[in-house]
């Protein structure tokens, strides 16, 4: 029997119903978990409930924009590895840039294609798992090697009670 994964969770914030519509149905096609707020504050106070795998986030929003939005969830120790990613008509240079420097990992322009956004979306979801399965290997490897240093010490002291030599280096001096 084949273990099925959990469906990836998205946060679409738009204040434009018909853009939310058209995302939402499109995502859960796509076999997405799809959330819809509004503004940026409704896509916050939905991830600190449920955490998502990828912010969806409009620029020009009421309330709290996409930019603000997207300050607060990088400042946010529990969000802020999240990938954001904006889809706004705002398509110069600038409004893009801005993005970036906030965090975004991505920048789709209104009108958009929808195989485009889809793809995207799949890219920086999978992007997300690749960062995080380095992270758990990276970490796996320091507790090993943790281990390793913690077992030349203990045949280290081994061999001084025996009156010989140490015969590993000694990684680092005590203080």
């Amino acid at each position: 029997m084949v273990e099925e994964l959990p469906k990836h969770s998205i946060i679409v914030a738009d204040d434009d119903q018909d853009i939310l519509s058209v995302l939402s149905l499109m995502l859960k096609e796509a076999d997405y978990d799809v959330r819809t707020v509004t503004n940026g504050q409704q896509a916050i106070d939905s991830a600190k409930e449920n955490t998502p795998d990828l912010f969806l986030l409009d620029v020009h929003m009421q309330g709290m924009d996409g930019y603000q939005a997207c300050e607060a969830i990088k400042a946010d120790e529990s969000l802020a590895s999240i990938p954001v990613m904006f889809i706004s008509g705002l398509t110069d240079p600038f409004n893009k840039i801005k993005g970036y420097q906030l965090g975004a990992v991505d920048y789709i322009n209104k009108p958009f294609s929808l195989p485009e956004v889809l793809r995207r979306v799949k890219t920086h979801l999978d992007l997300g798992n690749k960062v995080r399965e380095l992270e758990m290997m990276n970490a796996a490897m320091i507790s090993r090697e943790m281990r390793v240093i913690e077992l030349k010490e203990e045949v280290n002291q081994l061999s001084l009670e025996l009156g010989r030599d140490a015969p590993y280096p000694v990684v680092w001096e005590e203080q």
